[in-house]
């Protein structure tokens, strides 16, 4: 009887939290800053699905996700069109009646703690899906499908370690060519390439496990157990599969060249990385880069936000020199366009080649870290099968909802 009852109000609590969850659908295909002419126009159609529902302004910390179904041949840089739909999303100068602010789905751009933005290349009817929800809440899922329904994100990791397997196969080509043909050991180096690329890339994205560590339950924590979750979360964070960033770049008006020099410092980073992390010389499978962020403890005026950092630093130099492939394998746009794979028709740009799909982020809280300049650690997640996070949370969640429903 006390699980039922438990079961009962927790359905019921998490029924309450969810109708704040707001999902706004744009038919449009993704476009620039530059290339949109009707802003306002688009803002209103945001407005008016949050009117109709009944939806007002979340005036605190939020998490977004930004989804946008593509057949375009030539669509913008992610980071470009992720800029220009949050800009739609809050802007008040765009309002056509101010008295609508109070239906725009968050009040500041300073308020995206956590987002999440992708291409998804199918030739079907365009479509931008974007999810908002408040920050704690979000996190208040994480928690509750990591602990108490124990439901796994990360893949459980292979037991064999797919780098040495990768290494094995080159060594050994010999041996291998022995009863395979040229094309099946090609394919073969391909594949195993691909699963050592994801094996590694899995424990440096953003996931349930580290989230949860970085933002622990809300409840009492002893202060003993909170500093062991930092501690935890701390060393993960370190770990040198991430590409660490020489800090945030400050708005340093005495100092022309300062932009020339943070870039020249990143690209000099990321070849290091390169160097030290072979493995990702030749990326067989678009990604999502991921970023661990924390703000410095300097007036804001004083550094750029992470969406300008990523759109004017981290995403243009990662595509430069990571050079990541818009299909799986680098297959040639022109043999995949049109072609049904899983019931689906795909249609992949050539344009976007060498460039990500998309980009996570989350900052981390600020009593997190003592550094006084902040700092910014880069992973990347080979983006094959993977839901995101919110659609992993939302399908377990709604799972649980529906099989206590009638408790």
């Amino acid at each position: 009887m006390k699980t039922i009852n438990t079961n009962l109000l927790m359905t019921n609590r998490l029924k309450k939290r969810r109708k704040k969850y707001y999902t706004i659908l744009l038919d449009t295909e993704p476009k620039s800053k530059k290339a949109t002419k009707n802003k306002s126009e688009q803002q209103k159609k945001i407005i008016d699905q949050m009117r109709n529902r009944n939806w007002r302004c979340i005036k605190r910390k939020v998490a977004i996700e930004i989804v946008a179904y593509t057949k375009q041949k030539n669509p913008p840089q992610i980071q470009t069109f992720v800029k220009n739909i949050i800009d739609i999303m809050h802007k008040k100068e765009l309002l056509q009646n101010n008295k609508d602010k109070i239906y725009l789905p968050f009040e500041d751009d300073k308020l995206i703690k956590y987002i999440r933005s992708e291409y998804i290349f199918l030739n079907i009817k365009p479509e931008i899906q974007i999810k908002v929800r408040p920050l704690n809440s979000f996190i208040s899922d994480i928690h509750f499908v990591n602990t108490e329904l124990e439901s796994k994100y990360q893949d459980e990791l292979n037991t064999k370690n797919q780098t040495i397997e990768y290494r094995d196969l080159i060594d050994d080509e010999e041996g291998y060519r022995k009863f395979l043909t040229k094309e099946a050991y090609e394919s073969l180096i391909k594949m195993k390439k691909l699963d050592a690329q994801k094996d590694i890339s899995e424990r440096i994205s953003i996931t349930p496990n580290i989230i949860s560590l970085i933002y622990p339950k809300n409840n009492k924590i002893p202060k003993n157990i909170k500093k062991m979750y930092r501690d935890w979360s701390g060393m993960l964070l370190d770990m040198p599969n991430k590409i660490h960033l020489p800090g945030i770049p400050l708005k340093e008006n005495g100092e022309k060249d300062y932009k020339k020099k943070y870039k020249e410092e990143l690209k000099r980073r990321m070849w290091k990385y390169l160097e030290n992390n072979p493995i990702f010389n030749k990326l067989q499978s678009p990604i999502i880069i991921t970023a661990f962020y924390m703000p410095p403890k300097i007036k804001k005026k004083n550094y750029k936000d992470l969406d300008n950092i990523m759109l004017e630093y981290i995403m243009p130099t990662m595509n430069e020199i990571f050079q990541p492939p818009i299909s799986l394998f680098n297959m040639d746009p022109e043999k995949i366009n049109n072609k049904k794979i899983n019931n689906h028709l795909f249609s992949v740009p050539k344009s976007l080649e060498g460039s990500s799909i998309g980009y996570e982020i989350i900052e981390l809280p600020c009593d997190f870290s003592k550094s006084e300049t902040g700092f910014i650690k880069i992973g990347f997640r080979i983006e094959t099968t993977r839901k995101s996070l919110m659609s992993f949370t939302d399908e377990k969640i709604d799972k649980y909802i529906k099989k206590n429903r009638y408790i």
